[in-house]
């Protein structure tokens, strides 16, 4: 969400947050992505997720879009329409997502020449290679942040991880059932780790 405040300020922020959705947005995690909504402009998200949409984008990514707000009419890049003849250009020629959410610029484009191949983020990025096998939830973010640690408690682990302790207590639970994950009681705190043989696994996915 940092994009949407900071990209108000650097056109290409906002044209880089869109090329990405549209090659990676089957990598994210809608209900984290909802969580974050008040800490940036839901309504400019709102506009790149349906303009990353239209240019093959994930659909789900539109679940996102209900929890969003309308702007009231706004310049997009307000630094660059301190003239009252830009103003009118941004206003005539707002790019149709943009103008839909109540902001106005020509254009929102994607960078094509400044991304990665899948192959490379996903050898880069450990996380996005486990939301890629497990899916975009909870259980690829929990196991992600189980690989970093050889004993933690749940509270601690969904802290870490982002979500709240429901989710991921009864994410747990599957995984110790399933003997994917150990656990041990340590005074009234049950710490749990991954099985050595599935995080050698899961260190070594092939993506």
């Amino acid at each position: 969400m940092e994009t949407t405040t900071e990209g108000r300020s650097n056109p290409r922020l906002i044209s880089a947050m869109a090329t990405w959705l549209v090659h990676y947005g089957d990598l994210v995690c809608t209900k984290r992505l909802l969580s974050f909504l008040p800490k940036g402009n839901s309504g400019i998200l709102a506009a790149v997720i349906e303009y990353a949409i239209s240019k093959g984008a994930d659909p789900k990514l539109a679940i996102v879009l209900k929890k969003c707000k309308k702007a009231n009419g706004e310049f997009l890049y307000p630094h660059l329409c301190k003239y009252k003849v830009v103003q009118e250009y941004q206003i005539e020629n707002a790019e149709p997502h943009l103008k839909k959410w109540g902001y106005f610029a020509s254009e929102i484009g994607t960078k094509e020449d400044a991304m990665h191949t899948r192959d490379y983020v996903l050898e880069e990025n450990q996380n996005l290679a486990l939301r890629a096998v497990f899916g975009p939830g909870a259980r690829a973010d929990i196991l992600f942040k189980l690989l970093g640690n050889e004993e933690i408690s749940i509270r601690q682990l969904a802290a870490a991880a982002g979500y709240s302790y429901e989710p991921v207590y009864s994410e747990i639970k599957r995984l110790i059932l399933n003997k994917i994950v150990l656990s041990r009681a340590e005074g009234r705190k049950l710490l749990i780790s991954l099985g050595q043989p599935f995080k050698g696994f899961l260190a070594h996915i092939p993506v």
